[in-house]
């Protein structure tokens, strides 16, 4: 199975939850062979979503599963109210990412600067705490992006895994899966989310993986997906995670 579980049709307020917008991302995953398509769009664009659109689709491309996630960007306690918000709804899966340390949007190429005012250690530290937390709270399937951190190049002197092998534990206690998020070749830092590293430590501590794109624009969907799943293949992977309904099911890998 050939998995995109991370795409954004809203992107960052560029297209609207049109049947004409959104109809392209599904269009461009079944010419790439992707079999599950999971639209995660930010929580803070909650409100623009059309949640009869997703039905829409289904029935106009029965070749693909559609699924119904939404990516919650964690910040240590202002997430209570958008996870009140999403019961509500019937998601499939809920992405946790972090994309901020005291409001500072560090993966921001706008706030570069503040980089310069931390001390790789503790930014590292920091920033895995905030994951952890995120996992804590058993509100959330997958781990977006883990490694994000590292997007402009900015690496700590520490070995990464004295960060990641504590956060590991709490994610494998939550029972979530860890993205494979080919969006970060595509990033100064030019290397997958996360590093082949970080993944060998994920097998060694039997945490399940899915693979995402992270698109935000059509032609991006399923975009070295192939790469991700022979990565993923190398260290010994050989199932995929999809959810439904929040229920983790795994499937044959590729």
């Amino acid at each position: 199975m050939i998995v995109d579980y991370h795409v954004h049709g809203l992107a960052h307020g560029e297209f609207k939850h049109t049947l004409e917008d959104i109809k392209p991302f599904v269009e461009t995953a079944i010419k790439r062979g992707v079999g599950e398509l999971g639209f995660t769009e930010h929580d803070r664009f909650f409100n623009e979503i059309d949640f009869d659109l997703y039905e829409t689709l289904r029935e106009m491309f029965p070749q693909v599963k559609i699924r119904m996630g939404l990516e919650v960007d964690f910040r240590n306690g202002s997430e209570q109210e958008i996870l009140k918000q999403m019961e509500k709804y019937n998601f499939d899966y809920i992405i946790g990412s972090v994309h901020e340390i005291n409001r500072w949007p560090f993966d921001n190429a706008d706030f570069m600067d503040e980089y310069h005012k931390w001390e790789e250690e503790k930014l590292y530290e920091s920033y895995f705490q905030i994951i952890s937390d995120m996992a804590a709270t058993g509100q959330f399937q997958v781990v977006g992006h883990l490694d994000l951190i590292k997007v402009f190049g900015y690496r700590s002197r520490k070995d990464v895994l004295e960060y990641v092998e504590p956060v590991l534990k709490v994610i494998k206690k939550s029972n979530m899966a860890v993205e494979i998020n080919t969006n970060g070749w595509h990033k100064p830092v030019k290397e997958v989310y996360p590093e082949e590293k970080i993944l060998r430590a994920c097998f060694s501590h039997g945490i399940p993986i899915t693979t995402s794109s992270d698109a935000h624009r059509p032609e991006q969907v399923g975009r070295d997906i192939d790469k991700a799943i022979q990565i993923a293949k190398s260290i010994g992977y050989k199932e995929v995670a999809t959810f439904s309904n929040k229920e983790m099911i795994m499937q044959k890998l590729g």
